[in-house]
């Protein structure tokens, strides 16, 4: 017979199947912990624990046995324990459990009531999950129930890569609409401002007559419009790819971890005004979940259509939408206890900025709105809970003030600049009950600032900008760095 045995203690309360929760473990356990005797054959009883456990623990005996009748004994001879019945157990895996008794037990272990010799039960092993003594988990807490976990981490996770996804595409939008000459244009178009030299190589050198110059006028206009035409940039494709460090700090609710991020796409002018384009989005993330001593693996894969719309004087209104698969592995219990989810996730951007010079330097502001909705499925965990299906909604408005200003590099065009964004949250996850027992909701205001720099040569874009998110003390925080390169043709 293999047994696993969990402690865990829930004062007042008699536990029925797998303990969901591993805390609050006994000195008789944790002084026994990793005991196993797998390799020896047992008479009628075996010893689980040789030290106290204490009043109110939570004892589940779980594994796979042969035929036997048997009961819990604190003792060498057959001692029945109050609340804790006798079990005939067929072949096959079982699981059972009783709360410890008032004034806890000396020790603990199996007797077996129908011993017919050496081998009615065999390879008894104990594992206890947890060290340290407590109190139980506040029932409905983060810690206790994983529906909540999932909605309290996966609601960041939802936010933080849908907004990394639609700031993308934001930023190629306005890169590929901005007109010829202006800050944007430098750092995303360029090839029209060379047209005019480029075409007057091929006009003759002319220096007097009107006949002459009127043959080189219509040549220049000629050989202008075919170089438009093949260097009109209708074509654009693109790829980023993005790292971030997260942190959760609250109290009872602390998680931390990373998050890697790409996006791949391409675009077509129909218009020097109007583009429409898609891309293909993923992230990849990895969390350590402090308040219930667990992690979150999370992977996202889906796709982005946008538009980009030059309404008038560089004012750029870009438009996506987002659909993404995700696959959740989460754990809890220091790994002992985990489930596989599945979610689809949905979201939608709007964004709107223009452009304005203040002598050197260009300012830009914008606004932009992203509304996000995840749907997780049911699934049933390592423990045999069932943990019912998931939904939340997101909504966040950031406002952003950029400062741009270029550098001149030899021949290479430099962009730099710094942004800072503003974000209320005009749709938030429910409040959760902390580890502590405290309501928690996540802020409604935040702010950010981003650094960045951009060149631009032969048709050829890239930038870099590190970001750092949360300022002012907020509970949630993160540090970004993300590239990008674009290639218009």
């Amino acid at each position: 017979m293999k047994l696993n045995l969990i402690l865990a203690p829930l004062a007042g309360a008699v536990f029925l199947g797998l303990s969901t929760q591993a805390y609050a473990i006994s000195a008789g356990c944790a002084a026994v912990n990793g005991l196993s005797a797998a390799s020896a054959q047992y008479g009628p009883y075996y010893s689980l624990t040789n030290s106290p456990l204490d009043e109110g623990d939570v004892v589940t005996i779980s594994g796979d046995s042969a035929n036997a009748t048997w009961e819990f004994s604190n003792g060498p001879a057959q001692d029945s324990i109050p609340s804790s019945p006798k079990y005939g157990i067929s072949a096959g895996a079982f699981s059972y459990s009783f709360t410890v008794p008032a004034g806890g037990l000396p020790k603990l272990g199996i007797f077996d009531t129908n011993y017919t010799g050496p081998g009615t039960m065999r390879n008894l092993s104990l594992t206890c999950l947890g060290t340290t003594s407590g109190s139980p988990p506040v029932a409905g807490s983060i810690q206790a129930d994983p529906q909540k976990a999932m909605e309290y981490v996966g609601s960041v996770l939802a936010l933080e890569t849908a907004t990394m996804h639609s700031q993308k595409i934001g930023s190629v939008v306005r890169n590929r609409l901005a007109k010829p000459g202006s800050r944007s244009a430098s750092q995303g178009t360029g090839s029209d401002s060379s047209v005019g030299a480029t075409a007057l190589q091929y006009a003759p050198a002319v220096t007097s007559g009107f006949a002459l110059n009127a043959a080189a006028s219509a040549v220049n206009a000629i050989a202008n419009r075919a170089l438009q035409e093949v260097s009109s940039d209708r074509f654009s494709v693109w790829s980023s790819i993005g790292f971030s460090r997260i942190e959760q700090s609250v109290t009872g609710g602390s998680f931390d971890g990373n998050i890697l991020d790409f996006s791949v796409g391409g675009d077509y002018k129909f218009s020097d005004d109007f583009l429409a384009g898609a891309s293909v989005l993923g992230s990849r993330s990895k969390l350590d979940l402090d308040f219930n001593d667990g992690s979150l693996r999370a992977t996202e894969i889906g796709i982005a259509p946008y538009i980009g719309y030059n309404i008038a004087n560089d004012l750029i209104f870009d438009a996506s939408f987002g659909y993404s698969k995700l696959d959740y592995d989460l754990t809890r219990n220091a790994g002992a206890i985990s489930g596989d989810i599945d979610a689809r996730r949905l979201f939608v951007s709007a964004g709107l900025s223009g452009e304005a010079a203040l002598g050197s330097v260009t300012f830009t502001p914008a606004i932009r709105t992203i509304y996000a909705r995840e749907w997780q499925d049911s699934y049933v965990d390592s423990s045999g809970l069932s943990v019912g299906k998931n939904d939340f909604d997101l909504g966040k408005l950031t406002l952003s003030t950029e400062f741009s200003y270029d550098l001149e590099m030899g021949e290479l065009p430099i962009t730099t600049f710094i942004r800072m964004d503003g974000n209320w949250m005009y749709e938030r996850p429910d409040s959760v009950v902390l580890a502590t027992g405290d309501i928690y909701r996540a802020d409604v205001l935040s702010a950010d600032v981003t650094l960045g720099i951009t060149t631009r040569q032969n048709g050829i874009n890239a930038s870099l900008e590190v970001s750092r998110t949360g300022l002012f003390g907020a509970d949630f925080t993160s540090f970004g760095v993300k590239g990008t390169l674009s290639a218009s043709f």
